[in-house]
């Protein structure tokens, strides 16, 4: 009887053990943080802007000092890019560890290289009504639907109204208005960026775009309604 008593709270013990150990917390993300600077005659200059992309991925925008944080990354091996106008990217690896920062700083070289980028304006709603009709719509390239028809084009003939003006920006930075026919062209610095495609009544897109140097970029931006757009 003695034994019997002396193991039940060796057992209700061990259980407890194994509870705590099972409900512990393990933190498995961490973040990346750092600088970018370009490297200039008087020695390294931070930038701001500057971009942090993962891919495809617009991850983070320098502050006034050049200063960047990402959050929430999964542990393990992550390649990030760093861009800047007037300056090549640069792309480092890093390996993220849970529940710790790791830092990382960007030195970028300076670039004068430019390329020029067109496009077009596309009316979302039209544009699903378009793929529906002509699947082979999903395997035209952006310079194909520039140079051709697609009827959805965000334009004053296709919603026989006046369209509000349709920009592409980088941050709060207006680079270029489409014209009538809902196209536009601008030349920029070759390099990755953030580039945003706005219009009163639609959605803002942004889209990680690069640009090569010395040749012709193509890029459009489908936007989806927001609201009603009227049409006479």
């Amino acid at each position: 009887m003695l034994k019997r008593y002396i193991f039940i709270p060796l057992v209700f013990l061990f259980f407890s053990f194994a509870c705590k150990q099972t409900t512990e917390h393990v933190e498995t993300k961490g973040a990346v943080q750092g600088t970018v600077s370009c490297l200039l005659p008087v020695g390294a200059v931070a930038i701001h802007p500057a971009w942090i992309f993962s891919d495809t991925t617009y991850l983070a925008t320098t502050d006034a000092k050049g200063w960047y944080r990402i959050t929430g990354l999964e542990r393990g091996t992550h390649t990030f890019t760093g861009s800047a106008l007037f300056c090549g990217d640069t792309t480092l690896s890093v390996v993220v560890q849970g529940g710790r920062t790791i830092t990382l700083d960007f030195l970028l070289k300076p670039d004068s290289t430019t390329g020029k980028v067109y496009g077009e304006f596309q009316d979302g709603t039209l544009f699903q009504q378009r793929l529906q009709e002509d699947s082979s719509l999903a395997n035209w390239s952006d310079k194909q639907i520039f140079d051709a028809a697609t009827g959805a084009t965000l334009q004053y003939k296709a919603l026989k109204d006046t369209v509000a003006d349709r920009a592409v920006l980088l941050g709060d930075s207006v680079l270029t208005i489409a014209d009538a026919w809902g196209q536009y062209w601008f030349t920029i610095p070759s390099g990755t960026y953030p580039l945003t495609g706005s219009c009163d009544g639609y959605k803002n897109v942004t889209q990680v775009f690069r640009v090569e140097a010395d040749s012709r970029n193509y890029l459009n931006f489908i936007l989806p309604r927001q609201g009603i757009i009227k049409a006479r």
